[in-house]
């Protein structure tokens, strides 16, 4: 299952995750944002597997929609995630941010900020 860009934004068949006040207050979000980190990495970085997220202004402080490849590796590795899906969908909204690829971005900036400080 590949993800096609439309009208730009992605159409990929996804699980719609809600955090309201109380799951942020709580870390959950940041929980499974750093286990999905963590499983992405160890696994590559594979294309297929994709987070988005976007801040709301409904019940929901936050949505996170996952890939189903990311949701059978959450499931693999035991991670809770099921109890926070709202839904389902066909493509991921436009307003959604790309969440893996802003983590490749940071680590890239990372890593040139200690080369410079190695070279400096």
């Amino acid at each position: 299952m590949q993800a096609e860009l439309s009208m730009g934004h992605v159409r990929e068949p996804c699980w719609t995750l809600g955090f309201d006040a109380d799951a942020v207050l709580a870390w959950k979000d940041a929980r499974l944002a750093h286990a999905i980190d963590d499983l992405w990495s160890a696994a590559g970085c594979p294309p297929p597997v994709q987070a988005w997220w976007t801040a709301c202004d409904d019940i929901y402080a936050f949505r996170w929609y996952i890939s189903e490849p990311l949701a059978q590796m959450l499931d693999e590795a035991q991670v809770s995630w099921r109890e926070f899906v709202i839904g389902t969908g066909e493509a991921v909204p436009p307003a959604a941010r790309p969440y893996l690829r802003e983590r490749v971005g940071s680590s890239e900036r990372q890593q040139k900020r200690r080369a410079i400080r190695l070279v400096a």
